[in-house]
């Protein structure tokens, strides 16, 4: 259910009012903390944000000029946080590079409580309006799930999450790498299909936004045929602001890549053993 009588697309875009979430937000940070900063001052710049993060991030969000409770407002979750960064330390040494799957793995619960304490604090503006949209803008990776994503579609507030990025699989022939760089749980990386809530990320949100061509897949091409089917024409030509061509190419490119690689990959077989039976070489 929408909220009556409003829809982001009815409001000058300057007018909107973002309940911008990113527990990683640090102007002086690296990585995924600087990410989330970038981006918020991206946002803040042509829209109405309330940036909702960690405690970590209070000092250098005021150092930035931010005011509490006016552009920012801080929800602690960091118990579990310290657990996963004490297990990940314990078996790779502090300030390791190595390890960062099962580092993925261990935020699921810092995650989650983040969200759901951001949820309790929030609920009762996002059930009277007080805001058009709530953009989950970080995590990045594709595999945390989100209790917001759960709990928005009854309040008709949609939900932006991303930019999404990141769980590409290892590439052939560089498993020594993989193990040296401590990625043991990359191998069980296709169990995150039954993380609790996942699903209903990818199903509940309004939009999600994919930080590379590589995540196009991460819906499938069911979206571009959807998209397709509502624009007729204009998406099928190339020459108009509609034209998904390209959306359609990115979506089937890596497995038309693999095709094309099995096909040479046969073809120079046969062609060898083809060689060998006329005395070839």
């Amino acid at each position: 259910m929408r909220r009556p009588g409003f829809s982001p697309n009815d409001a000058p875009v300057s007018q909107l009012r973002v309940l911008l979430v990113t527990e990683t937000c640090d102007p002086e940070g690296r990585a995924g903390f600087l990410i989330g900063w970038l981006q918020a001052a991206a946002l803040r710049r042509r829209l109405d944000v309330h940036i909702v993060t960690e405690t970590a991030n209070r000092a250098p969000l005021l150092r930035a000029g931010l005011t509490e409770g006016v552009d920012f407002t801080i929800v602690d979750a960091t118990a579990p946080k310290r657990l996963r960064d004490r297990i990940r330390d314990t078996i790779f040494g502090r300030d390791s590079e190595r390890g960062w799957s099962l580092w993925q793995a261990l935020s699921l619960p810092a995650v989650a409580l983040f969200e759901w304490r951001v949820w309790r604090r929030f609920r009762r503006d996002l059930r009277r309006g007080r805001y058009d949209v709530v953009h989950r803008l970080t995590p990045i990776s594709p595999d945390q799930p989100s209790v917001l994503a759960t709990r928005l579609p009854a309040t008709g507030v949609p939900l932006v999450v991303g930019p999404l990025n990141g769980g590409l699989p290892w590439p052939a022939g560089y498993d020594h790498v993989r193990q040296a760089e401590g990625e043991w749980m990359s191998y069980l990386r296709g169990l995150t299909r039954l993380v609790p809530g996942l699903s209903a990320l990818r199903a509940n949100a309004a939009a999600l936004l994919l930080g590379s061509r590589a995540m196009v897949p991460y819906k499938g091409a069911d979206l571009v045929v959807e998209a397709a089917a509502a624009l007729l024409a204009r998406g099928y030509r190339n020459d108009t602001e509609f034209s998904i061509g390209r959306h359609l190419r990115d979506v089937l490119s890596a497995r038309l890549m693999i095709s094309n690689d099995r096909v040479a990959a046969i073809t120079g077989t046969l062609l060898i053993a083809q060689r060998s039976d006329h005395g070839g070489l």
